[in-house]
């Protein structure tokens, strides 16, 4: 197992005149991961995703947790090309509207020997920046984090079995229709759906953690009111992201072999509060 990363962070604190004081840091850490003496070579298999099976693949050469999927080309348009494509499984249950395959070894059918490998959980850099201000009893601070360069399996989507399940608005708009064909997102999965590309989605993100904005009352109000510090305060956490994936939050630990597969993860919670903190 080989994994490289290179950190670097910078600080910087200062003023603008008498009243103005600011702070700005930042860090970024690049990441390399990669498999290169499995006991035996042979390959771990993990990540259950339901009537799916395991969609990762861990081996020599490749990132540990690498989803490992077939190749998702597209959405059947009519019934001509799928008597002329190559098919996975039953070609009689197949209809216009569900996704087309890459012959990828080119012998005619869609099996687990097509299957490619579509990225990883690991990023390829991580960072973060902070910031703060101070002005005449005011402070205002902010923390920003996020990663790029890495892949999430969005495995609910594979889970949509019953014209009961929920689905994403966005989906219901998109998906493949006789009146409005799509050539990307397939008719309503009702039925086991092969593990592809289709799940895999971008999972960098940037997103605004932390902003806080507050006012130290100041020291004539504080003898009024028999106070040796008071501030006012108003926080937000997880305020705002920025993100391709398309599911719930592209934050989804687990382990070594399974991170990044959405199934049931809850959305992260957005907080905002206001308070005061009183010294006596």
């Amino acid at each position: 197992f080989q994994n490289r990363g290179v950190e670097f962070s910078l600080n910087w604190r200062g003023k603008v005149g008498e009243a103005l004081g600011y702070t700005l840091g930042g860090n970024v850490t690049f990441n390399r991961n990669r498999l290169i003496g499995l006991n035996g070579g042979q390959a771990l298999l993990a990540g259950g995703v339901g009537q799916q099976g395991l969609v990762t693949r861990t081996q020599d050469g490749q990132p540990v947790g690498s989803f490992h999927v077939l190749k998702a080309i597209g959405v059947f348009q009519n019934q001509a090309e799928i008597d002329a494509s190559p098919v996975f499984g039953n070609r009689a249950s197949v209809r216009p509207g569900d996704l087309r395959y890459e012959d990828v070894d080119g012998n005619g059918l869609i099996d687990a020997n097509d299957r490619i490998f579509a990225g990883s959980y690991q990023p390829r850099m991580y960072y973060g920046i902070n910031a703060g201000l101070t002005w005449r009893g005011f402070d205002l601070t902010a923390d920003i984090y996020g990663n790029a360069g890495n892949k999430i399996y969005n495995g609910k989507k594979g889970f949509r079995f019953e014209n009961t399940d929920n689905i994403e608005a966005a989906y219901a708009d998109a998906r493949w229709r006789a009146d409005a064909p799509s050539t990307t997102d397939p008719r309503i999965i009702t039925s086991a759906t092969p593990a592809s590309t289709y799940f895999v989605e971008s999972g960098s993100f940037i997103r605004l953690n932390n902003l806080t904005l507050g006012y130290a009352l100041p020291s004539t109000w504080l003898e009024k009111i028999k106070f040796q510090t008071a501030r006012l305060y108003f926080t937000g956490q997880n305020l705002i992201t920025f993100q391709r994936f398309s599911g719930f939050s592209p934050e989804l630990p687990g382990g070594p072999l399974d991170s990044g597969i959405e199934l049931n993860a809850y959305p992260t919670t957005r907080t905002v509060a206001l308070g005061i903190n009183l010294g006596f």
